[in-house]
């Protein structure tokens, strides 16, 4: 099971294959419940309907598990016209951090900015 592209309870079947005429295959079923390398309160921004020449913000919480060996440094938008931030958040553990996105007055209608998250230590590799 390819776990790094999972999160949540996730259920899968496995059949076994037999030589026995009686029981030609075996299906079992088997329940998980895979942790997410970074927990988040939402899982994409929304700015709403925002008027033309407004501007908009939000808020998300990210939250990492405590056993994980890595740290946010930094969150970049290379779009002009979408800010974005990350702070540690006030509860002292320094494993929640606060994102926040600025959608700036001149930004384009339609637009989906990509946000990149910097972070040290080691996560798993979604691409494998």
């Amino acid at each position: 099971m390819d776990t790094p592209n999972l999160s949540g309870p996730v259920e899968k079947m496995i059949t076994l294959a037999t030589n026995d005429l009686r029981r030609p295959s075996v299906t079992w079923s088997i329940r998980v419940a895979v942790a997410p390398e970074i927990e988040v309160s939402a899982s994409s921004i929304s700015f709403g309907n925002v008027l033309a020449g407004k501007e908009a913000g939000r808020e998300i919480l990210l939250t990492l598990p405590p056993e994980k060996p890595f740290k946010i440094l930094s969150a970049v938008s290379k779009d002009p016209d979408f800010a974005v931030g990350i702070e540690p958040a006030p509860d002292g553990t320094g494993r929640k951090f606060k994102l926040t996105a600025k959608w700036s007055a001149s930004a384009r209608p339609g637009y989906h900015p990509e946000i990149a998250i910097r972070q040290s230590g080691m996560v798993s590799d979604a691409g494998k």
